[in-house]
């Protein structure tokens, strides 16, 4: 859902977060989507640093219009530590029957791409 993008009209690398909405999927996408969007802000905050760096440029930072810097950090910054983080230090949510079954219905959870797939 979310992805580093060139735009080499602007000379800029940006982050960009898309998902495809419509009435079957509206209800359960917008929850994903909102934490994919919080996770890539937090993300951007703790990568800007090394890849301007390692780009050899200069971070782009907006300032909000009218109170301008803040004084400390958001704390929503804070919400892969505080949310997604301890989910993925303990064991998975998905054990071998779910893979499976996934397997044997037909429906593919994700895919590996390689040669060895013709993808």
């Amino acid at each position: 859902m979310s992805a580093f993008v060139f735009q080499p009209e602007h000379q800029r690398l940006v982050m960009h977060c898309a998902a495809d909405f419509h009435a079957e999927n509206a209800q359960w996408l917008s929850a994903l989507f909102s934490a994919a969007v919080a996770i890539q802000v937090a993300d951007a905050h703790i990568k800007v640093d090394e890849v301007a760096t390692l780009l050899r440029a200069n971070s782009d930072e907006s300032h909000h219009l009218s109170s301008g810097t803040r004084e400390e950090l958001n704390d929503m910054l804070n919400v892969i530590d505080v949310l997604f983080a301890p989910g993925g230090r303990g064991p998975s949510a998905f054990g071998q029957s779910d893979w499976c079954r996934s397997r044997d219905g037909g429906k593919v959870l994700f895919s590996l791409a390689g040669p060895e797939t013709n993808f």
